[in-house]
């Protein structure tokens, strides 16, 4: 059976994604494809931060600098595969839409295990 926070955190992703896809697009045609993906995700993040926290995890404890600090770290982590799997795949397949969606698949099941496992884990 799925995971009711596995549910959760994808839902946020799906969002989260959504508003990363937007951004990207806007931006690919004015800036560098890498620098384009990362605002986009850098936007995304912020997003996804707040409702993981909030929803998905029900995180109760105060964001303190420790909990900014895991987090930070964890998106350092999923910003590195998430524009280096887009890029990646962009030079093998030269198709911006492909590269995005592979990217983002890879990132999703490393950004999960981080953040459950890491960022908002209620024993750490």
């Amino acid at each position: 059976m799925i995971n009711k926070k596995l549910i959760k955190f994808l839902t946020v992703g799906g969002v989260s994604t959504l508003l990363d896809y937007i951004i990207y697009l806007l931006l690919i045609s004015y800036i560098h494809i890498t620098i384009a993906k990362t605002i986009s995700m850098i936007c995304a993040i912020i997003l996804s931060f707040i409702l993981n926290k909030v929803w998905t995890f029900e995180y109760e404890k105060n964001t303190d600098i420790k909990l900014i600090g895991k987090y930070v770290f964890s998106q350092l982590i999923n910003i590195m595969v998430n524009v280096s799997a887009n890029y990646i795949i962009y030079i093998i397949t030269n198709n911006k839409h492909v590269a995005f969606i592979f990217a983002t698949a890879v990132a999703t099941i490393v950004n999960y295990m981080l953040q459950k496992n890491i960022v908002f884990n209620r024993w750490r």
